[in-house]
């Protein structure tokens, strides 16, 4: 790949022959547009799409990405129905890894990895103590306990299209994650974390995706585009 960086592109999901998709996720078409579904608003789903090939996340990388949680329904916890987020992850496990449902949001029990959680449900259970059922957080090893949380005001499943950055620079280890409702990047990080993601992760190389799962509560959780670049963008 050289110096410059390399950047995998998704406009939309009409081709996604370079992904690897499991479980529940598949490409459907959602307001005109091609999406990379992971749930479907029914109850106990579970899917996860990454890179079909591992990238070389070790110097660093920068992605973007919107997505959209649409019909949340069934169970619900304070700030009304639907569950329980998505994910986004780097790591080096396979490229057809899928974690726990429900609460583990299709990420909890993947090893050698770090994950970005864009939560909707309150779980308060032990091993993944939720601060409330709306926030964002990172995510290590397997774990949906996250290491660092920031609470969100407006729902996240609310049907609103919500754009996302997340940046990690080897140098100062931080990995950065900006969160808004436009397409427009916040110049202040949502949520910030010092963290060496290739000890973490155990490689330089990584399989980077999402994940997403629903419980008795349920919501389409959609990706509607997505760029991934590394070392870092152009």
């Amino acid at each position: 790949m050289g110096l410059g960086p390399k950047c995998i592109i998704f406009d939309d999901f009409t081709d996604v022959s370079d992904l690897t998709l499991n479980g529940t996720a598949m490409t459907t078409t959602a307001n005109g547009r091609n999406v990379l579904r992971l749930t479907s608003a029914g109850i106990n789903q579970d899917g996860s799409a990454f890179t079909s090939d591992a990238l070389p996340v070790s110097r660093g990388f920068c992605t973007s990405f919107a997505f959209q949680m649409t019909d949340a329904g069934g169970f619900g916890d304070d700030d009304g129905p639907g569950a329980d987020g998505i994910v986004f992850i780097v790591q080096s496990s396979s490229n057809t890894a899928l974690g726990e449902g429900g609460g583990g949001i299709g990420y909890l029990g993947i090893p050698k990895s770090a994950g970005v959680e864009f939560d909707t449900f309150f779980n308060d259970e032990e091993n993944i103590d939720d601060p409330n059922g709306n926030h964002v957080g990172v995510d290590l090893n397997g774990s949906v306990k996250s290491v660092v949380v920031s609470l969100i005001a407006d729902r996240l499943n609310n049907g609103n299209v919500w754009f996302a950055w997340v940046d990690y620079s080897p140098k100062t280890q931080l990995l950065e994650v900006r969160l808004s409702t436009t397409s427009f990047r916040p110049v202040k990080p949502t949520v910030t974390y010092k963290v060496d993601l290739q000890a973490v992760i155990g490689s330089k190389n990584a399989y980077v995706g999402f994940s997403a799962s629903t419980g008795l509560g349920y919501e389409n959780q959609d990706i509607l585009f997505w760029e991934f670049c590394t070392p870092r963008c152009p």
